[in-house]
């Protein structure tokens, strides 16, 4: 039977912008948690993606516009993020100390 997890993870992803055919993936962040809300641990990171895509995209979206520190700020960790494989490695190490391998799927 399956162990119950005392912990819960939150993801959030910032795209570019809804549409999963033609958007790209900026930013990741997780936050470890106990039921109680109480935090135990979090991350963050940008996702390197090709500059010049992830600009035509914003393009197309008026919320980019209007936001300019946020695209400048945004567009300066694409261009100095992680790799996703990183990213992906860095979320398996997060979540390893607070949820058993059953529960991670590697029985």
């Amino acid at each position: 039977m399956a162990e119950i997890p005392s912990f819960i993870c939150w993801y959030d992803c910032e795209f570019t912008n809804l549409d999963p055919r033609s958007d790209y993936l900026l930013q990741v962040g997780a936050i470890i948690t106990d039921f109680g809300l109480r935090e135990f641990d979090r991350y963050e990171a940008f996702i390197q993606q090709d500059l010049t895509l992830v600009i035509e995209a914003m393009n197309q979206d008026q919320w980019w516009g209007s936001r300019p520190k946020h695209r400048t700020d945004t567009l300066e960790g694409v261009r100095s993020g992680k790799t996703t494989t990183e990213v992906e490695d860095d979320l398996l190490a997060l979540t390893e100390p607070y949820f058993s391998d059953e529960i991670l799927d590697r029985k």
